[in-house]
């Protein structure tokens, strides 16, 4: 079993998150209506990682020689 079928079965009667209204208008196939849900969804995963990686210092070059 993947991952949000399994929240779709554990999710709370008449809630409807972000994440199941994408899988349900992709498997319906559609596509327009569901492209504004994934935008979101990588927008709001961005800001954490871009946040994550300036705080550890991952994307600072290394100087020397």
């Amino acid at each position: 079993m993947t991952e949000l079928p399994a929240t779709l079965l554990l999710r709370a009667t008449g809630v409807d998150m972000r994440a199941t209204a994408l899988w349900t208008q992709r498997s319906v196939s559609a596509c327009n209506a569901a492209s504004p849900h994934a935008a979101l969804l990588v927008l709001l995963a961005a800001v954490p990682s871009w946040w994550l990686t300036a705080r550890t210092g991952f994307l600072v070059p290394v100087r020397g020689g």
